[in-house]
């Protein structure tokens, strides 16, 4: 898609849905090759990759967090995403940080907790 109808958002992401709820976060790996998007409500978050050039996931969401996934961010080398999740209800889990190897498809996970434990950005 021409850079004009990307920005209008008629580009070959434009139709994809994430089957989440609502995307609250977003990131491109630093190739521009694919889209890391987070969403979801309480224990249905998930983190979606996306192929930039097909617009399609690439590989089934990556799930793990117990509430709203509120960031994400890839590494440098876009071998490993960190998340971050929030914690800023009453009935929400504690808040966590994932680090995803993308190529293992696994993570390891910090719990945090405490007045207003809450991850907005990563």
């Amino acid at each position: 898609a021409a850079a004009g109808e990307r920005a209008a958002g008629r580009g070959a992401m434009a139709g994809a849905s994430s089957d989440t709820g609502v995307v609250t976060s977003i990131a491109f790996s630093s190739d521009s090759k694919a889209i890391a998007s987070a969403g979801g409500i309480l224990d249905q978050s998930a983190i979606i990759l996306w192929d930039v050039a097909k617009g399609q996931p690439i590989g089934q969401p990556l799930m793990a967090q117990r509430a709203d996934v509120t960031a994400v961010a890839f590494s440098p080398d876009g071998k490993f995403l960190a998340s971050g999740s929030s914690s800023d209800c009453n009935a929400c889990p504690e808040g966590e940080v994932a680090i995803w190897d993308l190529t293992a498809r696994s993570y390891t996970v910090q719990r945090f907790s405490g007045e207003g434990s809450a991850m907005h950005s990563t």
